[in-house]
């Protein structure tokens, strides 16, 4: 074979695995279908509400999976790249993405804040004046979070507006539907033992919704430090009380909660790990726990199930 057609032959076998490389899409790209508006969400939580109101006239792609902490989480290259090919970023906000807060300023155009709601309806942060992201777990207010998503795709996508609007109907009576099971899981609990206690401060929404005592190790954001001084006093306060359960998260580490224990026990009473709690993250997609709801009723029973 002559030297020209070899090199010939392997520029053209070059070239192909060039053109098959570059078509083949991206596994972190955002599904691309005709005429849908393509949405990148941050969380998990989000992903799930934004896929039941957009329906099929949308594409979602979620950047936080399963047992990920939004607090501390970092963009990838990859989640760069998705957030370029977004239509519409939709990210938490009001605090809960920390680390990404530089990234949503600068795609400000197609940036929106889901959890922006009126701050007389949200929890304030630590003792401070910054409010608790947490709000996934009142499910009335999740359900307005809806509301601001429904607004937001109606303006990008005038045509689906009344698809939307049917589907959060059907959304906020799945969400109210499922803050009644939760009660009813709930209220097999004593009075005295609904005392709620994990490894950071998550569940102030919870609390106010359903009549809990929220006691913590670290504050609302999984960055703040774990001091030795929170575990004594939470140790005495278990002691003095008999609580009888304590829970870990699925996205925080479970050390300061062993810790805890220990201290406990060091004072005379055994309190259980109850079990883990989805607290930043939902659990893995078509899992019970997969979704918003799914997650909320998921942990009223591993807490019913310890506390009662």
């Amino acid at each position: 074979m002559g030297l020209q057609k070899l090199v010939l032959i392997t520029a053209l076998t070059f070239g192909l695995l060039l053109v098959g490389c570059v078509s083949q899409p991206s596994a972190d790209s955002i599904p691309d279908k005709p005429g849908q508006l393509k949405v990148v969400t941050t969380t998990g939580m989000l992903g799930d509400l934004v896929e039941r109101v957009g329906g099929d006239r949308i594409s979602v792609k979620s950047l936080m999976g399963p047992g990920v902490d939004p607090h501390l989480y970092q963009a990838k290259s990859s989640d760069l790249l998705a957030l370029d090919q977004a239509d519409l970023i939709v990210f938490h906000g009001i605090g809960l993405e920390g680390r990404m807060a530089r990234i949503f300023t600068q795609q400000k155009d197609k940036a929106f804040e889901a959890a922006a709601l009126d701050p007389s309806l949200l929890l304030k942060a630590d003792n401070t004046t910054e409010p608790d992201p947490h709000i996934w777990f009142d499910l009335d207010l999740w359900g307005k979070v809806a509301e601001r998503v429904t607004q937001e795709l109606s303006r990008r996508d005038p045509a689906g507006k009344s698809t939307f609007e049917a589907n959060l109907r059907s959304y906020q009576a799945d969400l109210e539907k499922a803050k009644s099971e939760v009660t009813e899981i709930l209220r097999t609990i004593p009075p005295k033992q609904r005392v709620l206690v994990t490894a950071h401060d998550a569940f102030q929404y919870f609390g106010r919704a359903y009549g809990f005592e929220i006691r913590a190790i670290q504050g609302t954001n999984t960055a703040s430090e774990a001091g030795a001084s929170q575990i004594r006093t939470l140790a005495d306060i278990l002691t003095e009380r008999k609580i009888q359960a304590i829970f870990v998260e699925t996205s925080v580490s479970s050390t300061t909660i062993g810790a805890l224990q220990q201290a406990t026990e060091a004072r005379g009473w055994q309190v259980k790990i109850g079990g883990s709690l989805f607290s930043d993250a939902m659990g893995d997609q078509g899992s019970e726990s997969g979704s918003v709801i799914g997650m909320n009723l998921s942990n009223a029973k591993t807490i019913a199930e310890a506390l009662r």
